[in-house]
């Protein structure tokens, strides 16, 4: 709720993403169904015509960023709650804290409530996720999340094929199992090839304009973003490690335990999605940066089960996670996106 009053008293800059989406949204106002239903089909992200239809319907373009904050905020921290409800003796409230603060330093809040639809369909994509490994939903069951999810960015989009791809070659170890989800997703995406592909040439559209950007020195680059997006990779990369190292330190009954099998399945999801971003580094910078908040999501389960097994053994783990989150919102106050965080005409 606190995030939601700040977002509704966000004022945004000339050259913020917000002023052009409040732009996008007021277009969509005054539509009539069928004339909403044709902007709905020929959409290559067809959450986003609905989702500015509804909002502009208030007659208040303030809450556009609140309730877009409300939403992808109810999302992340769900991901906490859910593990509260756990009812896990070895996790204490101060782990629940400490990932709140890990997360929060990133500084994602300016992301939530000015560019909207890429955080809108991270926070569900990840949710979704945690929700799978952590919770044992099928893919079936949160079929329509990871849809609605795809239908507010390309980015969604994009992490949705991974998805699919991890599903195929990530969760089965035999041969003929992995077979048949190959034949079987071929066959899926055969059947649906034909409305698909817009979405397809969209990607690839997209895909060919950054990188043309990129070339000419056109495109758009932040470089304390970048060295914050970097720290991201870093500090998951770490808690990795950490985590491998901890659960080495286990007897094989303790390691094989439910909770931490869903972890280790977490880290076996997020490992290429490091590599991918750090490979996407030296290539396209806008790319780069929004699978770095993704992860980011994605580490506050980690964070709070790292320091789980901290609990178990010292507790040099969480001062450092402290420390370097301080560092983090620092630099994310003072030179990164939250820079940008206004709520008065001056």
């Amino acid at each position: 709720m606190v995030l939601f009053v700040m977002g509704y008293f966000f004022i945004p800059h000339e050259g913020a993403d917000l002023t052009r989406v409040i732009i996008a949204m007021n277009s969509y106002r005054d539509l009539n169904f069928s004339g909403l239903l044709y902007e709905i089909l020929n959409s290559t992200t067809p959450g986003v015509p609905i989702y500015y239809y509804l909002i502009s319907k208030l007659n208040n373009v303030q809450l556009l960023p609140a309730i877009s904050a409300f939403i992808i905020f109810t999302f992340c921290f769900g991901i906490l709650i859910n593990i509260l409800v756990r009812k896990d003796s070895t996790i204490k409230t101060s782990d629940i804290a400490i990932s709140l603060f890990v997360f929060m330093s990133r500084g994602l809040f300016l992301q939530s409530i000015s560019n909207i639809r890429t955080m809108l369909s991270l926070a569900i994509l990840a949710w979704c996720i945690y929700q799978e490994f952590y919770n044992n939903k099928t893919f079936k069951y949160l079929s329509y999340f990871y849809l609605l999810a795809a239908s507010f960015h390309v980015m969604g989009q994009i992490i949705l094929v991974y998805r699919i791809v991890y599903f195929i070659f990530g969760r089965s170890r035999s041969k003929i199992r992995k077979i048949m989800k190959i034949i079987s997703i071929a066959a899926i995406v055969l059947v649906s090839l034909y409305g698909a592909d817009k979405y397809i040439n969209n990607i690839l559209k997209l895909f060919n304009l950054y990188i043309s950007a990129t070339i000419s020195g056109e495109g758009y680059s932040y470089i304390w973003e970048r060295i914050l997006s970097v720290i991201t990779i870093i500090y998951c990369l770490y808690l990795i490690k950490y985590y491998k190292h901890s659960n080495k330190l286990k007897s094989y009954s303790i390691a094989r335990e439910k909770t931490r099998v869903s972890t280790i399945k977490l880290i076996a999801y997020l490992y290429p999605l490091l590599w991918i971003d750090v490979a996407a580094f030296f290539v396209e910078f806008n790319f780069f940066q929004r699978l770095s908040w993704y992860i980011a999501i994605l580490c506050i389960p980690l964070v709070v089960f790292t320091l789980r097994e901290d609990n178990l053994t010292r507790k040099k783990h969480q001062k450092i996670l402290i420390l370097f989150s301080t560092l983090v919102l620092i630099l994310a106050c003072i030179r990164g996106d939250l820079c940008s965080l206004k709520f008065f005409l001056i």
